[in-house]
């Protein structure tokens, strides 16, 4: 599974913030950004959208693509207390990491 860059985790993160926030099924909401992103962004979204729909939780599927990242921690942390505007916050800070790069 290739890396994501920051503006990519960031859209992911965002995905998944927003159907948290909605209480949308978290498996749809990703299969979605899976058919309307290509590259990465998607073929991630669907690995952890495959992971929900066998009965992990989105931050055990999103370990299972990226053991190491504190994406799974921050979507943890958010499914524990039922908030997600973490994950906002994180992906807020990533676009702008990203922006500071290609400058």
């Amino acid at each position: 599974m290739p890396k994501l860059s920051d503006l990519q985790a960031s859209l992911l993160l965002e995905e998944i913030a927003c159907a948290m926030r909605l209480g949308a099924p978290l498996d749809e909401s990703l299969r979605r950004l899976e058919s309307r992103r290509l590259g990465a962004v998607g073929r991630m979204a669907g690995v952890i959208a495959d992971g929900v729909a066998k009965g992990l939780s989105v931050s055990d599927a999103l370990r299972t693509v990226d053991p190491n990242g504190q994406a799974a921690a921050a979507v943890e942390a958010c499914e524990k207390g039922g908030d997600p505007n973490l994950l906002d916050q994180i992906a807020f800070q990533l676009r702008r990491r990203s922006v500071v790069k290609s400058e």
